[in-house]
């Protein structure tokens, strides 16, 4: 990946997945572990943590969505407020975070309840339910606490030029992804 990415500065770490191990689906691990070292990424001196689906493909760079609000926010979700079931209301496939006292707690807080949830072994993926109780929460218990709605047009599911990301929502048709991906891929390569 290193050497295909030789424009990115990257750095990688190991998940032995552990945790993953011991619940039905591992496939809700998965999706929820990015969360789980976030707070670790903040404390070591990360200034801003754009969290995104792990088969998410850039389209572009997604900071000129991010005005002035994103510094002086605790974090930042793709809310959809007008669904009915609270588990639709957080898309979790960006997440924005910062090193404000208030994102830190946040990330802290989404990591605690995403480990001690995965011991209950759960069916179903808890990486949107929980970032939605946690902000309600936080929203009336904190002082410094404040979300901010990331533009719902930062990831493109149906290949939007315009979106950052382009990325898969559910059962969407995966082999037209891979070939948009692919194209992407290729034009970056060429250029």
């Amino acid at each position: 990946m290193q050497t295909t990415l030789g424009h990115v500065q990257l750095t990688t770490t190991i998940d032995p997945c552990v945790l993953a191990e011991t619940i039905p689906y591992r496939t809700v691990y998965y999706t929820a572990a990015r969360f789980l070292l976030a707070p670790m990424l903040l404390r070591e001196g990360v200034d801003r943590l754009l969290i995104i689906d792990v088969d998410a493909v850039m389209n572009k760079s997604p900071w000129q969505f991010f005005g002035n609000q994103a510094a002086l926010r605790s974090g930042g979700f793709i809310f959809r407020r007008e669904k009915r079931k609270h588990w639709y209301r957080v898309l979790a496939s960006a997440v924005f975070l910062n090193s404000s006292v208030g994102s830190v707690r946040l990330a802290e807080s989404l990591a605690c309840s995403l480990a001690r949830t995965l011991k209950y072994k759960p069916r179903y993926h808890i990486d949107q339910i929980l970032p939605y109780y946690i902000c309600e929460l936080a929203k009336h218990r904190f002082w410094d606490f404040a979300t901010f709605d990331i533009p719902k047009e930062i990831m493109g599911y149906s290949y939007e030029s315009e979106a950052a990301f382009w990325t898969v929502k559910g059962k969407s048709n995966i082999d037209q992804f891979l070939t948009e991906r692919h194209k992407l891929l290729s034009s970056r390569e060429a250029s």
